[in-house]
């Protein structure tokens, strides 16, 4: 299975990674990431037809990022937007990441491929 995002890219915000909710310190996302994420989440719904994997997979991320860009930052919301979009139960299934990268000029867009082999189901 292939799945592809095009926009922009963010990854997680470190300098407010935290923050104290109900006595409890909780993991803060910014706006533009929550919107990353987001719109991760419908763009993999709509290009899915396959049911969800409910066991383990190994997957294959080709980054075309603009070359000042973290390759690990957007990892982690890859990873919970497939999960949030129904493609795999939980992103703790997935068992090997395989990153591979690319630049391009920063007036273009970023794009984000995901390619999925289940080990088993």
């Amino acid at each position: 299975m292939e799945l592809v995002w095009i926009g922009k890219t963010v990854s997680t915000n470190r300098r407010n990674m935290t923050r104290c909710v109900r006595g409890k310190a909780m993991v803060y996302q910014g706006k533009d990431y929550r919107a990353f994420k987001t719109g991760m989440i419908t763009a993999f719904r709509k290009q899915n037809n396959q049911p969800t994997i409910s066991g383990l997979c190994d997957m294959s991320l080709t980054l075309s990022l603009w070359k000042v860009k973290d390759t690990d930052g957007p990892v982690k919301a890859i990873m919970d937007a497939l999960e949030g979009a129904g493609v795999v139960r939980n992103d703790k299934l997935i068992r090997h990441i395989s990153i591979s990268r690319s630049y391009h000029t920063k007036n273009e867009n970023d794009i984000v491929s995901v390619k999925l082999n289940v080990v088993s189901n």
